[in-house]
């Protein structure tokens, strides 16, 4: 991956935890790229396209008052990025907190992200972005 790519991708964290959360950073994802939920997820698949980034962000700003994603470290994996971020969150009607280490693959094209998969399983994570 280039520096533009992993800045692109620190620009996403950046928008994501800004005010206007994860629909600020939709222009930096292709029109027809994958969102991929694990088998894990709630709402487990891939969604693709914009129309299917804004059933995940309706999803999850269904689910929680607010969320950040913290940034611990970004790896270049080659044609991958491969991040390892704190997922902290509160249940918009509960009011839990929830806290969660993720790892999360990024592949990019042209700028732009043409896939998004999101881990709880380190090792499969690294395998997912060819480590």
């Amino acid at each position: 991956m280039s520096q533009a790519e992993l800045d692109t991708v620190r620009r996403i964290y950046e928008s994501w935890n800004g005010p206007e959360g994860m629909a600020a950073a939709l222009p930096l994802f292709d029109p027809a790229g994958e969102y991929v939920n694990p088998e894990s997820a709630i709402e487990r698949g891939v969604r693709r396209g914009h129309d299917g980034m804004v059933e995940v962000l309706d999803a999850i700003d269904g689910s929680f008052a607010d969320y950040v994603h913290e940034v611990e470290q970004l790896v270049d994996a080659g044609e991958k990025i491969l991040a390892y971020v704190i997922f902290r969150a509160r249940g918009r009607d509960s009011g839990a907190l929830v806290e969660k280490r993720e790892q999360h693959v990024w592949t990019l094209r042209n700028g732009k992200v043409v896939r998004f998969e999101w881990f709880h399983d380190g090792p499969a994570a690294r395998v997912a972005a060819g480590l």
